[in-house]
């Protein structure tokens, strides 16, 4: 018998017992990690497939989704106003010097006019219409007005040839510092000109209606523009008037016969 260091007694080693595992009660053993697809993969492939529902979703919708109708258009007529007729007076005109480049009122005629509506009675912009007289009454739309301007109306008249604008001042005293604004500009005297012979446009001076004092009239020219601004202390109206046609005769025969304002 062979001497074993790990059998000193000498006596014979019996069979090794076959191995065995021993565990642990409720012990569970580690399980080999399960390389599946990741989180962003499985969050990714949630998204399309919420996305490709909703997109389903609206489709289905859409069939059933009756067309809602339009709404039909709204049509508005311009009314026309119209103050009583009032007889207007011609100013006698009297020599003028030259005037000032348009700035207020239009110095243009109007190509397509703001709707014209009726003020109503007792209103400022009531009380200006009865100042202007019929011929052009009827083409006039009027709006509420900025620092001393009370209110406005912007008219045309000569089948929309000429503009005409008439500014309602509080007093005459805003009213003048107005007109002397637009007649510095034509770096001129007072009393220069006339205006009844364009050769000597710009031109400044005084008229009068019915043999009285009545205001100040400023005659000018500018590239595609003639222009008449004058004043009427009766009322404390500045008016302009104005044709881009190069018609100064007729400019001058509108604010002659028909310009007013009148009272």
């Amino acid at each position: 018998m062979s001497f074993d260091p790990q059998n000193p007694r000498g006596s014979a080693s019996p069979p090794n017992p076959p191995p065995t595992t021993k565990s642990a009660a409720n012990y569970i053993p580690p399980q080999p990690v399960n390389r599946g697809p990741s989180r962003a993969l499985i969050a990714g492939g949630l998204a399309v497939a919420i996305l490709l529902v909703g997109i389903v979703l609206l489709l289905v919708l859409n069939l059933f989704k009756s067309p809602a109708a339009s709404p039909a258009p709204s049509a508005s007529t311009p009314v026309a106003s119209h103050a009583a007729a009032t007889p207007a007076g011609s100013p006698n005109t009297s020599s003028v010097p030259s005037g000032v480049p348009p700035t207020i009122g239009s110095s243009l005629p109007p190509t397509t006019g703001p709707s014209i509506v009726a003020p109503s009675p007792g209103t400022p912009a009531a009380e200006l219409l009865t100042n202007i007289p019929e011929s052009v009454r009827a083409t006039c739309a009027t709006a509420a007005g900025s620092d001393a301007i009370l209110v406005s109306a912007t008219c045309s008249a000569d089948g929309g040839a000429i503009s005409v604008t008439y500014d309602q001042y509080g007093d005459a005293t805003s009213m003048d510092a107005a007109y002397e604004t637009v007649f510095a500009r034509e770096q001129i005297d007072q009393g220069t000109g006339s205006c009844e012979d364009h050769s000597t446009w710009p031109a400044e001076g005084p008229y009068q209606v019915q043999n009285q004092p009545a205001g100040r009239r400023l005659c000018t020219d500018r590239p595609g523009s003639s222009t008449i601004y004058w004043t009427d202390d009766r009322l404390t109206i500045l008016s302009t008037a104005a044709t881009s046609t190069g018609d100064y005769a007729g400019l001058l025969q509108f604010w002659t016969n028909e310009a007013g304002p009148i009272q």
